[in-house]
């Protein structure tokens, strides 16, 4: 399991987010060109490339590029899919717990480092 992955938990259950099982064996690179190869990035090579220079190469600002582009078309599951390729800081990860619950984040493998060292390592499952 990937450093981003390692601290969460798949669930039991069968996703509601329609992404693929190895999704969270997946490191961020390969979920990025897993969405790309299946019809679901919205940014050509070029505007990918400017994202980059546009924020100093943090692969980041594509990501979000990507999940705005998603959110725009309505594709609220590929929005979030991009959006889970995103560190999210430790305050926005517990505000999408209560409004999405802990499977939601588990599933689709947001990296819960950061609210982790903030809440500890059980705060998932409080």
């Amino acid at each position: 399991m990937s450093a981003q992955t390692a601290a969460i938990t798949p669930s039991a259950h069968k996703s509601t987010i329609g992404i693929t099982p190895a999704w969270l064996t997946m490191s961020k690179a390969e979920r990025a060109d897993w969405l790309r190869e299946n019809g679901k990035g919205y940014l050509s090579k070029a505007e990918q490339e400017e994202e980059l220079r546009r924020h100093h190469g943090d692969i980041e600002s594509v990501y979000m590029a990507e999940a705005w582009k998603a959110h725009e078309a309505k594709e609220d599951e590929v929005y979030w899919q991009w959006f889970s390729l995103i560190v999210v800081p430790a305050y926005a990860l517990k505000t999408l717990k209560r409004k999405r619950g802990a499977d939601f984040i588990r599933e689709l493998g947001f990296d819960t480092t950061e609210a982790d060292a903030a809440y500890g390592p059980g705060w998932l499952e409080e």
